[in-house]
């Protein structure tokens, strides 16, 4: 795998992401020690077994184009959970429970869980529906398919060699807009349970669904113990080249932003079809990290904030604005790569999407493989979904505003993004205009001096990872003075102050409570030097098992907020307020009571942050860094007044 992070590290660093990041993204390897490991072995069988099912990732009959995986019918044994959803119905498996004392990390399972893997909720986009928005399904049947294993994922940033064993097979393909159900066993229609729905990151351009890490089991299990039972919805959507053409041609066809219209069709799909699995289309909550984050902010602001009753609350993890900084749309970089994509492909200049539409996966594949400018396909600006600018949507209001939101940064969001090897001022504004992380014309004499004096080169202010009482992160490349103001202005202009000021913006109009969160702890294979870096929070939410990249661990600390900050979780997809499970005393005796974030007042958000060998949880007014990030997102939205900013440092006991 090492060969892999090697040969992919010039298009991770074209997307901002850190290597630390990609390998928490990749998948791990399979072992006896979690659910996703009982799904894996279970699919394996199904793929050996005389049955006649058709677990291939390509389907081989004729009439299944856009059906993906489920081509033939199964014979249905009386152990076999069935749904029958609108276009007809499905075979899923039954896991049983997982004593602790047989795994290696200790996490085991109290309840049966029934799994449903791998549905389509949408045509295929093959063939001639490659580069066009999603369609609904428009096909029935009368037999039972498949329903036992993950489809291939969706062809973005690698090839499938990244994704072979050692490691957990997973195929990059087309055949890919599927959802996977968990659930606790032997649900109907008249369960009514809420559904957490988890929209996976990636920066758009990798991840999928089928990823060890994202398998939901762990949530199941826990709501079930808290009292408050839901249901768990992973799904895919198209990401990268496929997922986000750019260009004149492109937008002319109305084809952009096409993983996020994916995004959308699942949501419909889920309203319409989960009653059959036993859950309520009135409780779903939408879920998402990172770019998955990022695609709540959109779907909140989708079509000019249009309420679709598609979901009842929102959390958002280490979201950012995904449109404006660094995805203007129709740049004349954005039409060199696609102009370059269809040369490759042997297109001519006119009509390329419709070639491009008929040339080999293998050949995209092969000019992706080839190219470091991946990162500018991107979500931009439609006019329809994607109304205008996220900021600028935020910033006048045009979001739904009758859902209660959770937001969540990690202490260090910049470790993985900030531009190493600078030494001084001059450095980081250089590297501020290579990156495009701002806007044209922001670089005045006057915000360069703003910028200086609030993010001082300074040892008493506050740096942006904790990184071992103020070590360099352990992270190689080439080291300099001032990489920890980089971290920290990067990490607040993507991160940080997109989540702070989206926060004050949602608590000021919506009808319904806005909560806000700061993570502070490092998971159990990562460097203490790395600090809360980015995608830290994941681990805690899905306790992921020991042979996984971003591992929980065995430690007492790490298993107690697990269990506390899941259950925060829980509580909020459960009734829209975190605070359920310490109302009805299901977690231990001083538990702290989550406040409403109010922008007007004192802000307060969660803190849990490491402490020696355990951590602490606290409520604390959400005002750290806040000059310098009021003076991003000025620049950012073109409102910068110098006359509104002096230096106001943070010093590190104000945290």
């Amino acid at each position: 795998m090492v060969r892999s992070f090697t040969r992919l590290a010039p298009v991770l660093a074209a997307l901002c992401l850190g290597t630390s990041r990609l390998s928490s993204a990749l998948p791990s390897p399979a072992a006896s020690d979690d659910i996703a490991s009982l799904l894996l072995a279970r699919q394996s069988a199904d793929n050996t077994s005389a049955s006649g099912i058709n677990t291939n990732n390509t389907a081989d009959c004729t009439n299944c184009t856009n059906l993906g995986n489920f081509a033939n019918p199964i014979p249905v044994s009386s152990l076999d959970p069935v749904v029958q959803v609108r276009n007809g119905s499905y075979a899923g498996i039954t896991i049983a429970p997982i004593a602790a004392e047989a795994t290696l990390s200790g996490f085991g399972t109290n309840g049966t869980q029934e799994a449903f893997l791998g549905i389509p909720y949408a045509q295929q986009p093959v063939d001639e529906l490659r580069f066009q928005r999603p369609r609904s399904l428009n096909q029935s049947w009368q037999d039972v398919r498949s329903a036992k294993r993950y489809s291939e994922l969706c062809f973005g940033v690698g090839t499938d060699d990244d994704y072979q064993p050692p490691y957990v097979t997973y195929k990059l393909g087309e055949r890919c807009l599927t959802l996977n159900v968990v659930r606790p066993a032997r649900q109907d229609e008249a369960s009514k349970l809420p559904v957490f729905v988890w929209i996976h990151g990636g920066g758009f351009s990798y991840g999928g669904s089928g990823d060890r890490r994202y398998n939901g089991s762990f949530i199941v299990d826990k709501s079930v113990e808290l009292g408050q039972p839901l249901m768990y919805v992973s799904l895919n959507y198209r990401v990268q080249t496929l997922g986000f053409p750019v260009g004149d041609e492109a937008s002319q066809a109305g084809v952009q932003n096409l993983g996020l219209y994916d995004q959308r069709l699942a949501l419909h799909w889920i309203r319409e079809n989960i009653e059959a699995f036993g859950g309520d289309k009135d409780k779903v909550t939408i879920v998402g990290e990172s770019a998955g984050g990022a695609s709540m902010y959109f779907h909140l602001a989708a079509y000019g904030g249009r309420d679709d009753k598609l979901f009842r609350s929102v959390i958002a993890e280490s979201a950012y604005y995904a449109t404006g900084l660094d995805t203007a749309n129709n740049t004349a970089s954005r039409n060199d790569q696609w102009t370059s994509l269809a040369q490759y492909a042997g297109c001519g200049s006119n009509s390329t999407l419709e070639c491009l539409r008929s040339v080999p996966l293998e050949t995209i594949k092969q000019w992706s493989i080839n190219n470091t400018e991946l990162s500018i396909f991107n979500p931009v600006v439609d006019g329809d979904l994607v109304a205008k600018d996220l900021q600028q949507s935020f910033l006048v209001g045009d979001f739904v505003k009758t859902v209660p939101v959770v937001l969540n940064n990690n202490l260090d969001e910049g470790i993985s993004f900030g531009v190493r090897g600078v030494n001084n001022t001059a450095d980081i504004v250089s590297a501020l205009e290579e990156s495009q992380a701002l806007p044209d014309g922001w670089s005045t004499q006057d915000a360069l001096r703003s910028l200086a004096q609030i993010y001082p080169d300074n040892e008493d202010v506050y740096p942006p990872f904790q990184a071992g009482a103020g070590l360099l992160p352990a992270t190689g490349g080439v080291l300099g003075k001032n990489d920890r103001r980089s971290c920290a202005i990067f990490g607040d202009l993507r991160f940080v102050g997109p989540r702070r000021q989206a926060t004050e913006l949602l608590a000021r109009s919506s009808q319904a409570a806005i909560y806000s969160s700061r993570f502070d702890q490092v998971s159990y294979k990562s460097p203490i030097t790395a600090g809360a870096q980015h995608f830290q929070e994941v681990a805690y939410v899905f306790r992921n098992p020991l042979d996984t990249q971003n591992a929980l661990g065995p430690l007492r600390k790490d298993i107690a907020l697990a269990n506390e900050i899941s259950a925060y979780w829980i509580s909020f997809v459960a009734s829209g307020d975190p605070n359920t499970a310490r109302d009805q005393g299901k977690l231990s005796d001083g538990a702290l009571y989550w406040p409403k974030y109010d922008a007007d007042g004192e802000r307060s958000q969660v803190a849990w942050v490491h402490d020696g060998l355990g951590h602490r949880s606290f409520v604390t007014p959400d005002t750290y860094r806040q000059q310098g990030m009021q003076l991003l997102m000025a620049l950012r939205s073109g409102t910068f007044k110098p006359s509104d900013f002096h230096s106001s440092h943070t010093k590190r006991d104000e945290l």
